[in-house]
């Protein structure tokens, strides 16, 4: 799957999120509407909670693998 510019996360799409009308892929960038900054998405908690690395200035490719380990491990997939 290829990433898409960066995605702006405003109510409307958050909604689409949470009812799984859209998905995203670990890796995208996306901007939240309250944010300053662009973040790195990394999942949806079953509860809805967005779980997202937000850019620091510097490439740090480690940090964002270990949050996505941690999500895995903390939400695995059913099924």
């Amino acid at each position: 799957m290829r990433y898409l510019p960066t995605i702006n996360v405003d109510n409307a799409l958050c909604e689409a999120l949470h009812r799984g009308q859209l998905r995203l892929q670990p890796g995208q960038w996306i901007k939240l509407a309250w944010s300053d900054r662009k973040s790195r998405w990394v999942g949806l908690t079953p509860d809805g909670t967005i779980w997202a690395r937000h850019w620091t200035g510097k490439h740090d490719p480690k940090a964002f693998t270990n949050l996505c380990r941690n999500f895995r491990t903390s939400f695995p997939l059913e099924g």
